[in-house]
């Protein structure tokens, strides 16, 4: 194998981890996001009485379903989720 092409493959290798990175990013956010509204969701449950509980587990379940479907796209690209 050539330098050049060595080079290739490096050049390569840290674009595909540099995007690994972002992603990281993009998903802890989206995790403490939905820590946030499990938290807000929750408060205005106990304010609201049974209603707002009706209303609470819905919203997280709707919420755990997508926090299900990205953990599942993660695990498809062989990325863990810390």
């Amino acid at each position: 194998m050539t330098l050049t092409d060595q080079l290739s493959i490096v050049t390569k290798l840290n674009a595909v981890s540099a995007e690994t990175k972002r992603l990281e990013g993009i998903y802890q956010q989206k995790l403490n996001d939905l820590e946030e509204l499990k938290k807000s969701i929750l408060q205005q449950a106990n304010h609201d009485g049974n209603h707002g509980f009706t209303t609470t587990l819905f919203v997280m379940k709707r919420n755990c379903i997508e926090f299900n479907s990205i953990f599942s796209i993660t695990r498809q690209h062989g990325k863990k989720i810390r």
